[in-house]
């Protein structure tokens, strides 16, 4: 299960596809769905004026403020599952159990970007100032060009095995 807050309301989606919508004392709202992926949802972001899901269907879904999905989602961002989301300015980027990274705008139309960003399978991706911060099972962490296009900034073999999170701490 993911958690998400955008506004004054909380985002949250589960195993079972379900997208759904409460208020801050943890009344249901109105909005969401209870089939918004086919499968388990991996997580919910909120995203220029809306928010967007992702799940193992390899969806992206689209949603106003109000719960009400857009029409502009994206069947098959990713063949497998998504696994992450990470908004970057105006636009997101998409990790996938296929290895590709995909650079989306917020109506769901695909950017240029690299697909080859990292040589294993992308853990996780946040922002961190003007570059990408990616971290994979290789155990490495990797900064990238906001572009998604330009080559690494500079590689670290930071682990020996997987990294399991980053956090972006400060300035």
């Amino acid at each position: 299960i993911s958690v998400c807050q955008v506004g004054n309301r909380l985002v949250s989606c589960y195993e079972n596809g379900a997208v759904r919508f409460w208020d801050l004392n943890g009344c249901p709202q109105p909005g969401g769905s209870e089939e918004a992926h086919r499968g388990c949802v991996k997580g919910v972001c909120a995203a220029g004026n809306g928010l967007v899901s992702w799940g193992i269907d390899g969806a992206i879904r689209f949603w106003d403020l109000d719960g009400i999905p857009k029409p502009n989602g994206i069947d098959k961002a990713h063949y497998g599952s998504v696994m992450g989301v990470c908004v970057v300015g105006e636009h997101l980027v998409s990790w996938g159990s296929d290895n590709a990274v995909f650079f989306w705008d917020f109506e769901g139309c695909r950017l240029p970007g690299n697909r080859e960003i990292a040589s294993l399978s992308v853990k996780g991706m946040c922002r961190a100032g003007n570059q990408l911060v990616i971290w994979d099972k290789d155990g490495a962490i990797r900064f990238r060009c906001l572009d998604g296009i330009s080559k690494p900034v500079c590689i670290h073999e930071a682990h020996d095995g997987p990294i399991e999170g980053v956090c972006v701490a400060g300035n």
